[in-house]
């Protein structure tokens, strides 16, 4: 959820099941159910899509072929608190970097109606924490289209996983344009019941 925008999106054990995807648009005061087409449109005027939120949203499917390989890469170093605003200077946050290894992961969508042609992930590798760096995806003529990335921090020193993320890039190069979205997380949010992701709440909200 992010101000009066929410979404709940439902995945499915089978494969061949499309998610269930529903959302509130506040200036329409309407629950709209979004359509696979949808979820590579734009999100809420920004270079953001459903399908690329947190790196990937996309449901597998069996049309899909991956490769795996190695490889150094350079990604931001995770911090152990949040940045101030001083540190988003226009559209990035100015923080240090480190080369880590990185699983990369490439996937063909060998899909004709699909938005992209192939989607490339970069994944951290060691400490078995395989938290996603950043992705890159291709439209259907094999241009490099968007991209985006996220940054984290963690609340125990002890772990590597960062369990916070408190902004995330989104970039269109086609266009030359990019979206920073920062974020304020609220982890173990007693509001935040099960009764908050369900149709029905959405409806009651909405009214």
């Amino acid at each position: 959820m992010s101000g009066d925008f929410a979404m709940i999106r439902v995945r499915y054990e089978d494969i061949y099941k499309n998610d269930d995807v529903y959302s509130y648009i506040p200036v329409l005061r309407r629950i709209r159910r979004l359509t696979g087409s949808d979820l590579t449109d734009p999100m809420l005027g920004s270079d953001a899509c459903y399908d690329d939120f947190q790196v990937w949203r996309q449901k597998i499917n069996p049309r899909m072929t991956f490769k795996m390989r190695q490889n150094k890469f350079l990604v931001p170093v995770h911090l152990f608190k949040k940045p101030t605003h001083d540190f988003i200077k226009e559209t990035f946050y100015q923080i240090d970097w480190n080369i880590r290894p990185i699983w990369i992961l490439e996937v063909n969508i060998n899909d004709p109606d699909y938005a992209y042609s192939r989607r490339v992930i970069y994944v951290e590798k060691e400490e078995d924490s395989y938290c996603l760096y950043a992705g890159e995806n291709y439209d259907q003529k094999g241009r490099f289209w968007r991209s985006d990335s996220h940054f984290g921090y963690h609340r125990d020193r002890k772990t590597f996983v960062p369990s916070v993320f408190y902004g995330y890039i989104f970039a269109d190069h086609l266009s030359n344009h990019s979206t920073l979205m920062d974020i304020t997380p609220f982890p173990n949010d007693p509001n935040c019941t099960p009764e908050v992701f369900t149709i029905r709440y959405l409806i009651k909200m909405a009214r």
